[in-house]
Parts: C-alpha cells; structure tokens; sequence
C-alpha cells in the first residue's frame, strides 16, 4: 500500500501495518485474519505458475475463483465452469512480477 493511501487513516492500522519500504514506495502489511495471507500466497503461487506456463487465462481465472471456495469448504468444478464460459476470447495478460 503506498503513502498517501486511505487506508492509512482507518481504525486499527497499527495493528496490520509494517515498515515502509522507501525504494518500492510501499507499506508492508498483514492481514488480521492469518488465513487470508495463506490465501493470497496460493493465489500467488497458482498464478505465477500459470503464467509461467502460459496456462489459458479463463482456465486461471476460475482456478483461483476455487481456492477461497475450497477454503471455505465449498467445491467448484474448474472444468465445467471453463466450458460454460463460452467462447473463448484472447484475453490481455496483467502481472505485478
């Protein structure tokens, strides 16, 4: 989060906010909840990897849509979301690496 963010006025913030980083421009920071760093690294992690291996970027889409599901015990069947989707359409590829 950068300087300047909103974020920095809200209630609590001491409790969630690290170091400033001053080459990145950025706060360091956690979440309350544990789960949701453990959360964010799969997503990271399953996004790098696709990225990698230049998956198809609705196919990633709904993979990530499944983890927060599956942590919260719920199932998703990737492939039928992937094949209900429709048409497939070239899609631009984002990454903050």
């Amino acid at each position: 989060m950068p300087p300047g963010s909103a974020l920095l006025d809200a209630p609590n913030t001491q409790k969630w906010l690290g170091k400033l980083n001053p080459s990145a421009y950025i706060y360091s920071w956690t979440h309350p909840d544990p789960c949701m760093d453990y959360l964010q690294k799969k997503v990271l992690a399953l996004v790098e990897q696709a990225q990698r291996v230049q998956a198809n970027p609705i196919e990633t889409f709904f993979h990530v849509k499944a983890l927060p599901l599956a942590a919260n015990g719920q199932d998703m069947c990737v492939s039928c979301a992937v094949k209900g989707y429709g048409v497939d359409v070239v899609l631009p590829h984002l990454t903050e690496s």
